[in-house]
């Protein structure tokens, strides 16, 4: 002991002894046992070396006496101290007295250690434990931190203490329902700086009602949000959570989650619902609980580098929860198109004779299941024609290629009802997403065009959840793309789409030449009558550089104000019939070729610019006449990649 350490002792024993002597003379009714005595001088001291900042040696690992309700002393204190430092509330802090409070932090502490029964008394078993975790553990030292004996693998060594800060980290739902299992609750975001630290628990503190625990909340997790690990679990009961003034709080231990220095790592506190909830405590109830949880301030503690213990600074608040009905209960059906939707296309009749298209597919809906299992009930969908000839007699619903019902379409609506439970392809799992498509049988299209657009509405939808009977809610829309039918005439349809990038060499000044090049490769097929296309040495070409036949997007906008000197290069597929004067082709009645069509254009010095080519329009002659076909015009699926 050097000489200002001895200094300091003398002085501390002096006031030590000082204060015995007030006590003794001035209060002995408050001293009337030696156990009483030893309380007081262990409060005195505790307190004289909070005022001073010196090294006051309080536990040294060597507990030996079993402890309860009623105990009093210098080990009573040590006990308090090492509780309160580990997070465990006292809220009139070690005064040396054994009472309610130690006793249900003491609790708190062996249910987190896994130490039965968490009665609260401190016997053999709890005491090789303490001893084991106190160590040469100091308090009073007037320091940010005190060295702990507290796990730290994968902890880097350092001189430096660590930083440690901890705030609200995102959480994307804040609505919970009856029978949940692992919903998020809070996110806490821990930082470090300096050094890496190893975090060892977190305090939380669950609002001033015991009805969060006994009829809310049944566990607690911590959860490593990166990877989905579950850290800690806490079972909630009165074993576990402690009163500290008019909040109930309880701790999480967490086995060495080790956040490096300089980084930050997010942790995931989530709760299991009960079960079964009485509607009086659930949100709208008349006692309703809509809890905050908040970890407190000091809450999130964790070892460094140096072995010593780093605390969070400030209260870390959580959203407001929701607590809602049973899943069942909160069923949700959503509808949205899906993207194999039949684009914007014209199609013709596969029956010329009678003009039909039988079974045409007209749109693709995804239907979600959320919360609870679905299965459709009633379905309504609206079907849209126009066009110079021809009707939608009936409509077909089919999950893949299960035909799930069918249904006439009357005033251009194709209502399929009583789909029962069970049905094949009407049943959707829960969080699980199902594509239906709807078919339509057009008929009577002969020489003319019939347009046909289907579309979900919720008018007249009814969808179940599991236990049949329960409507669930209903959200979304679907409403498909145009389809064209044709009678006799041409159908075109686009295989693939390509542009191609060609950087040339830089001239004299430095300045390079880019070639694009989009190649179109077309299907046609002439249905009921011959087509007949214009060539290039046409006066009509059936391909053409005008904006009505193609455009150029740059930089993902249409653009036709800029020359791009489009030129454009198709020839006579194998297949058809060149004419007499070389400048057209004829595609026989009923046959289909396919054709590649290329549209080239050149940009100097193009930097960051991009472009992609977009097909708008080509035109024909049929038995009824020319004929300008450009349903895809601006349509997505007919444009190039871009380049």
């Amino acid at each position: 002991m050097n000489k200002f350490t001895k200094t300091i002792a003398g002085v501390l024993g002096f006031a030590v002894v000082l204060s015995l002597v007030v006590v003794a003379t001035a209060a002995p009714a408050k001293a009337d046992t030696i156990s009483d005595l030893q309380a007081q001088i262990a409060s005195l001291t505790a307190q004289l070396s909070k005022l001073s900042g010196s090294t006051v040696t309080t536990t040294s690992g060597s507990f030996n006496t079993n402890l309860t309700v009623g105990s009093k002393g210098a080990d009573v204190v040590a006990l308090q101290n090492f509780l309160i430092k580990g997070g465990y509330a006292i809220a009139a802090g070690a005064t040396g007295n054994f009472g309610p409070q130690t006793k249900a932090a003491l609790a708190a502490y062996q249910a987190a250690n896994a130490i039965t029964p968490a009665a609260g008394y401190f016997g053999p078993i709890t005491r090789a434990k303490v001893n084991a975790a106190a160590g040469s553990t100091t308090v009073g030292t007037g320091s940010t931190g005190s060295t702990s004996t507290g796990s730290t693998a994968g902890v880097s060594p350092s001189t430096n203490e660590g930083i440690l800060t901890a705030t609200a980290g995102p959480i994307s739902n804040s609505v919970l329902n009856v029978g949940q299992q692992k919903a998020p609750i809070m996110t806490v975001r821990i930082n470090e700086q300096n050094s890496d630290i190893a975090i060892q628990r977190i305090q939380l503190n669950l609002g001033t009602n015991t009805n969060i625990y006994n009829k809310v909340f049944q566990n607690l997790y911590a959860i490593d949000a990166s990877t989905g690990n579950v850290l800690a679990t806490v079972p909630l009961n009165s074993s576990t959570v402690v009163q500290s003034g008019s909040n109930y709080i309880t701790n999480i231990s967490i086995p060495n989650f080790v956040v490096k220095a300089g980084t930050y790592k997010d942790i995931t506190i989530a709760a299991d619902i009960f079960s079964s909830i009485d509607s009086v405590y659930r949100t709208g109830g008349g006692q309703a609980i809509n809890p905050t949880i908040s970890v407190n301030d000091s809450g999130v503690r964790g070892v460094d580098g140096t072995g010593t213990d780093q605390y969070s600074s400030g209260v870390i608040t959580g959203p407001t929860l929701t607590i809602n009905a049973s899943l069942v209960d909160n069923s949700i059906a959503n509808i949205s198109l899906d993207s194999s939707s039949p684009s914007q296309s014209q199609v013709a009749v596969t029956d010329t004779t009678n003009g039909q298209y039988l079974k045409l597919p007209v749109l693709v809906f995804d239907l979600n299941a959320q919360n609870d299992a679905v299965h459709l009930h009633n379905l309504a969908i609206n079907v849209a024609t126009s066009g110079t000839q021809g009707t939608v007699t009936a409509a077909y619903l089919y999950q893949g290629s299960t035909q799930v019902a069918s249904a006439a379409v009357s005033g251009g609506v194709a209502t399929f009802s009583n789909i029962t439970d069970g049905t094949q392809g009407a049943l959707v799992a829960v969080n699980s997403t199902l594509p239906y498509t709807v078919k339509v049988d057009a008929t009577g299209v002969l020489t003319g065009y019939l347009n046909v657009t289907a579309s979900f509405t919720t008018s007249g939808t009814t969808i179940y959840n599991s236990q049949d009977g329960n409507v669930a809610q209903v959200n979304g829309s679907a409403t498909g793309y145009a389809q064209k039918v044709v009678g006799l005439g041409l159908q075109v349809a686009l295989s693939s789409a390509n542009l191609v990038k060609t950087v040339g060499p830089s001239d004299t000044s430095g300045n390079a030449t880019t070639t694009y090049s989009g190649t179109f490769n077309l299907n046609l097929s002439a249905v009921g009558t011959d087509a007949t296309f214009g060539l290039l040495s046409s006066s009509t070409p059936s391909f053409a550089t005008s904006t009505s036949f193609v455009t150029v997007y740059a930089n993902g906008a249409k653009d036709t104000t800029t020359n791009y000197l489009l030129t454009v290069n198709y020839s006579q597929p194998t297949g058809t019939t060149l004419s007499g004067d070389s400048k057209s082709f004829t595609l026989g009645r009923n046959n289909s070729v396919t054709i590649p069509v290329t549209y080239t254009f050149a940009v100097k010095n193009p930097g960051v610019n991009t472009y992609a080519v977009q097909l708008e329009g080509l035109t024909a002659n049929v038995s009824s006449g020319a004929s300008t076909i450009n349903f895809f015009a601006d349509l997505p699926a007919w444009r190039t990649n871009v380049q």
